[in-house]
């Protein structure tokens, strides 16, 4: 089965992190289980292979730094090339699945012509990082919409699992635990 991983914090430029290492430990042991594994993200612009995982960096993002940043048009036309390239890079490689995070905007494009079955991986929602906002509130919206229609979906625990269900009005049987 080839297997894609798409997410901007799967880059060595995010810095060493949570999704990072998650995404990396999961991909080593698809792979050691006789799968492909791919990796999707951003960086600058090229393939490499980190361990043994190949990783595609479609171009570099800068991160979010305030919420008066991610209004800048500059920012945001990074954002979305950032998003269309990557759908771009999905669709290219034909995998039989792609794993995303529950941010959505890494998989936004592909909701629209799905290239294979897409599962979120919950890790950490916009409304438990970030004060209620109008900007956070929209950020959760977009969440809840691309998480309610992907065709699968994995949480790290019960507990968030059901939180999460709640928040985006989904039923919790739809989500599978992966501890």
């Amino acid at each position: 089965m080839k297997i894609a991983f798409l997410t901007m914090l799967a880059s060595a430029q995010a810095g060493p992190n949570g999704v990072r290492t998650s995404v990396r430990e999961l991909g080593r042991g698809l792979k050691a289980a006789g799968h492909e594994v791919v990796v999707v993200t951003c960086g600058p612009l090229g393939e490499t292979v980190e361990g043994d995982l190949r990783v595609i960096h479609v171009g570099e993002v800068s991160q979010l730094q305030s919420m008066w940043r991610a209004l800048s048009p500059r920012f945001v036309w990074q954002r979305l090339r950032y998003m269309v390239l990557a759908a771009r890079a999905i669709r290219r490689l034909d995998p039989d699945v792609v794993e995303v995070p529950e941010g959505g905007f890494e998989h936004f494009f592909l909701l629209f012509r799905r290239p294979c079955p897409i599962v979120v991986r919950l890790h950490g929602n916009v409304s438990s990082t970030l004060s209620r906002t109008m900007g956070s509130r929209a950020l959760e919206f977009v969440e809840a919409f691309t998480t309610r229609r992907a065709d699968g979906i994995s949480s790290p625990s019960r507990a968030y699992a059901e939180r999460i269900a709640a928040d985006y009005r989904i039923d919790v049987d739809r989500i599978r635990i992966v501890a």
